[in-house]
Parts: C-alpha cells; sequence; structure tokens
C-alpha cells in the first residue's frame, strides 16, 4: 500500500490497515487511551504535513519520543497532550477522543 499525503487521508489509511490486519483492531482496543491518542497524533501530523522529526522540535523533544507516542508505547502526561493540542490547533480533549465518534474539534 502506498500513501499519497495529496490525495488520501490518514484515517482512510488507517482504516485500510484495520482491514487488512484485523490483530491491529484488537491491539487498539487492549491499549485504550494510548491507541487513541496515537492514532489522532499520527492523523493530525500527516494531515498537516509534519514529519516526526519537526513534531519533536515543536514539542521540545526528541524524534525517539514521538515515536513513541505515535506506537502507544508512552504514557503521554498532561502537559504533552497540551502541547500537541496547541501544535495542531486543536483542544486537549480531542486528542482522547476516538475518530469512530468524531474528528478533533479544532480551536476557534
Amino acid at each position: 500500500m502506498t500513501f499519497d499525503r495529496n490525495q488520501d487521508k490518514a484515517s482512510a489509511v488507517l482504516r485500510a490497515i484495520r482491514a487488512a490486519v484485523p490483530a491491529v483492531e484488537q491491539a487498539e482496543d487492549a491499549l485504550g487511551s494510548r491507541a487513541v491518542v496515537a492514532e489522532n497524533v499520527v492523523r493530525l501530523r500527516v494531515q498537516r504535513g509534519y514529519t516526526q522529526t519537526q513534531l519533536a522540535h515543536a514539542l521540545g523533544v526528541t524524534q525517539p519520543r514521538v515515536a513513541e507516542i505515535e506506537s502507544a508505547r508512552a504514557n503521554v502526561q498532561v502537559d504533552t497532550l497540551d502541547r500537541l493540542a496547541s501544535v495542531f490547533g486543536v483542544e486537549p480533549a480531542a486528542l482522547l477522543r476516538a475518530a469512530k465518534t468524531g474528528a478533533p474539534v479544532v480551536r476557534t
């Protein structure tokens, strides 16, 4: 599967991965909120055209830390959620909202 940032939406790519590999959705369910945050961070990062390195710089963390967040290995602290929300222009609570219930809410 190839991904063209200009044509595909990250959420569509994630849906395709879940459909192709059912174990992914089971793992997400087991990880709970970490998986939700990870999916939202990946989707928003790709939609906004950031690399992991660029996002890390904007957050004041290392690229490996961003990779941990995106793979749901990191226990994200509230301060980090606040910085992520600020970088992406969304409310912090939106990063905890599963895509099934709606996309992150953009700040006005």
